[in-house]
């Protein structure tokens, strides 16, 4: 059994009919049934379950499996500190897990919520059968809205076999791949509950999980579909939590991710099979590790360096460097630093201290189908998407896909920051209240050759990305000629020397756009442009960053280099624009935008207005990919 919540939609919501959130057309016949009708499942530990055949969402199969993950990690629960667990199973169904917990001693209390009456009823049912009443209590919740007050608090564990697929099409998409030739089984969404919609109902649980767990002791272990999900797509919903454990796909091809609200760790249990003088920990997966450390380092320092994010399984790096070499050779630099590829300017040159310094920029990337083949693909790298979601919400959108090209140069760049944020008033309101944490603006730049001083790599000032949020805030110009200059601006913090970043050819340099930074001098001479220092360079920004770049002409002027779409939108008599990129997440961005409309109780239900918005957004990807793109 999956959740879906019920909508107060009249149109569709009549007796006997439940809206799988968050669609409202999305119905779902769910009537209790009598007790006799039932069938019955014994559950390890020796629980009989009782439950309708529709209401099996694979607790009786791979649902064992997330038992089997619970009791090795946490044991019984009269070894723990309390000697008593209260557990909690989200999206329960009948409660296949939830009873299997309790049965086997993981548990010695046991809460189960659903938003399917029918299903809270077959809960009951079983609690009935089996004497439970004074160790289970059974909620119809819609996510976690209706759970009583009472709970506040109280739980332990945390536990789920949530939605696996973020939509129609990625179930689909799984099908087809495991099944080829196969029909697709879920070709009518009104009656599938195993897609979260963009990840909504996810996003719900972890907003709101914290009030209920116990302080700074409490565990959320949800077991997700490999072919469904990565960690990328929730890690930016987990905060406060932080991430205890990610555990690879089993036998089954679920995987496990296991966050905990208690920020000095906690005993566990050695998972079985351990490699004999293994540490602790042995069993993280290393991208999860690179994640973490990249989210660390980019709110500590303003950068971060992965020598290896999967770049070069994605995609053709030589292919890709020597499509741009082939661009940069065939056509003459623009007069004006920023690109218009609309207007047939493809190439422009960027000098920032006179004729010193010479770079280029590559535009339009994604225009170009053969360009677009190997660029495309590393939108989608999991870390990237787990970074960009960190810092600046699941809507992110992609505001540039550039090649910067770094030729022979006697001096660096001038150091400045990136767009917006060379307004020093924007820059300090996207830093209040964040200390480096959250931005505007992310910059991913994939080396295409390995980059080291020798060849122009990146220059960055630590920790610059925090001088805004100081108290007073420090906010020197949006460009600087050189570090001394900086130092002797009043109010200036100790200010540490540019360092030179090296990168292997494959790996991504990623910083925040406050964080102060120039392409560096490239000494020598090289035989040509291939000799040349190319990289990929992808900028993503928080929605609320597009109308800040919009007012100013770098922004502006910036922007034009892409195929960015924009749609006015009408609500209550007011228009508003949303800007967005037809490779960005356009379900996340509708959602966002009615979420923070100033309007926004007169757009409900909700689901309504953001399909609304979505489908507007859909039509101008469509007319736009019909040549009346801006």
């Amino acid at each position: 059994m999956r959740c879906c919540a019920v909508l107060a939609c009249a149109a569709v919501a009549g007796a006997g009919e439940y809206a799988c959130w968050p669609d409202c057309d999305a119905r779902v016949a769910d009537a209790p049934r009598e007790a006799a009708t039932y069938d019955s499942w014994t559950a390890p530990g020796g629980i009989e379950v009782l439950y309708a055949p529709e209401q099996d969402g694979g607790g009786k199969s791979f649902g064992r499996e997330l038992v089997d993950y619970a009791l090795r990690a946490f044991g019984p629960f009269h070894e723990s500190p309390r000697r008593a667990r209260r557990c909690f199973e989200f999206c329960a169904g009948p409660g296949f897990v939830g009873f299997s917990l309790l049965g086997r001693g993981v548990c010695s209390s046991l809460v189960l919520a659903d938003v399917h009456p029918a299903s809270v009823a077959a809960a009951r049912a079983t609690v009935a059968l089996n004497r439970l009443g004074a160790l289970v209590a059974v909620y119809e919740s819609d996510a976690l809205d209706d759970i009583p007050a009472n709970e506040s608090g109280a739980w332990d564990l945390v536990v789920s076999n949530p939605p696996h697929f973020r939509s129609v099409a990625a179930w689909n998409d799984m099908l087809r791949r495991r099944a080829p030739g196969a029909a697709e089984g879920a070709s009518d969404p009104r009656h599938f509950r195993g897609v979260d919609r963009a990840w909504r109902l996810h996003e719900r649980f972890y907003g709101a999980v914290g009030a209920y767990l116990r302080r700074r002791a409490g565990h959320v272990v949800f077991q997700e579909n490999v072919d469904g999900s990565s960690l990328g797509d929730f890690w930016g919903m987990l905060p406060p939590l932080r991430v205890e454990r990610v555990e690879p796909p089993d036998a089954t091809g679920m995987w496990y991710l296991h966050a905990t609200n208690d920020a000095a760790g906690w005993t566990r249990r050695r998972p079985p099979h351990a490699p004999r003088g293994a540490r602790d920990g042995w069993w993280r997966d290393a991208a999860q590790v690179a994640l973490e450390r990249a989210i660390c380092d980019v709110a500590g320092r303003g950068y971060a360096v992965v020598a290896d994010a999967g770049a070069s399984n994605a995609t053709d790096l030589g292919a890709l460097r020597g499509a741009l070499i082939a661009r940069l050779a065939g056509a003459a630099p623009c007069a004006s630093p920023f690109g218009n590829p609309g207007a047939g300017c493809d190439v422009s040159m960027e000098s920032g201290v006179g004729d010193a310094h010479v770079s280029y920029r590559l535009w339009g990337l994604l225009e170009d189908d053969a360009l677009a083949a190997l660029v495309a693909p590393l939108l989608r790298l999991s870390l990237v998407r787990g970074l960009a979601q960190s810092r600046l919400g699941a809507d992110y959108q992609l505001h540039g896909c550039t090649a910067y090209v770094a030729g022979p140069s006697a001096r660096p760049n001038v150091l400045h920051f990136d767009f917006a944020d060379q307004d020093p008033a924007l820059r300090r309101a996207t830093a209040a209240g964040s200390d480096g944490g959250t931005g505007d603006h992310l910059a991913v730049m994939l080396q295409l050759q390995d980059t080291t001083a020798a060849n122009g790599a990146t220059l960055v000032v630590p920790g610059s990305h925090r001088w805004a949020a100081r108290n007073p805030p420090f906010l020197p110009p949006g460009q600087n000629r050189d570090v001394a200059a900086l130092r002797a601006l009043p109010g200036a913090p100790p200010i540490a020397e540019p360092l030179a970043v090296a990168v292997p050819r494959g790996g991504l340099l990623l910083f925040d756009g406050a964080t102060l930074h120039a392409t560096g001098a490239f000494p020598g001479a090289a035989a040509g442009i291939a000799d040349y220092r190319y990289a990929l360079v992808l900028h993503l920004a928080a929605q609320r960053a597009t109308k800040h770049r919009l007012a100013m002409p770098i922004g502006r002027a910036y922007l034009r280099g892409h195929a960015r779409l924009d749609l006015e939108v009408s609500v209550d008599g007011a228009t508003d624009v949303i800007a967005f990129h037809e490779d960005d997440d356009l379900e996340a961005i509708a959602a966002a935008f009615v979420d923070s409309y100033d309007g926004a109780a007169s757009l409900k239900p909700r689901a309504a207005a953001v399909n609304a918005v979505l489908e507007a957004m859909t039509d101008r990807v469509a007319a736009a990919a019909g040549g009346s793109k801006n």
